[in-house]
């Protein structure tokens, strides 16, 4: 990969700054807000970011959360960019918080990290349950108390 990641405005995107990292050590781009939009506790929303990312073919981009955000309880939920999608980088927000959020246009609402990608070829089924390991089949607090 190069360094430079290539993004492209889409419809609504026209007056945001491009992403970029607000520091060269950071791990992800700030994604803005395209729109202005009121999330009140429990809600959530679709956000557009005003632009689509060529991300190149072994690389993906991973949608993080920001601190503060997430300090005033909004996080983004999932968010796996692959190469192949071209349209237009959406975030989906949540609001956890017990206060009204509002987001405003041009508000940094989550970050995007590329990383490089494993291709998996194929997938087989295992013999058995498929729990080689020493944790086997724990799940949840498996491994002891903190």
């Amino acid at each position: 990969m190069t360094d430079q990641i290539q993004v492209a405005r889409v419809v609504g995107g026209e007056d945001l700054p491009l992403p970029h990292k607000s520091h060269p050590e950071d791990a992800g781009f700030d994604l803005r807000a395209a729109h202005a939009d009121v999330l009140a506790p429990g809600v959530g929303c679709v956000m557009g970011t005003g632009f689509s990312w060529r991300i190149p073919h072994g690389w993906y981009g991973k949608i993080e959360g920001r601190s503060g955000m997430a300090a005033a309880g909004v996080i983004p939920v999932g968010g796996v960019i692959d190469s192949g999608y071209q349209g237009e980088v959406q975030v989906i927000l949540l609001n956890l918080g017990e206060d009204v959020h509002v987001v405003h246009r041009g508000d940094r609402i989550a970050q995007m990290v590329v990383l490089p990608i494993h291709q998996a070829t194929e997938v087989a089924l295992a013999e058995g349950n498929g729990a080689t390991s020493s944790r086997g089949e724990g799940s949840f607090g498996s491994t002891g108390a903190n």
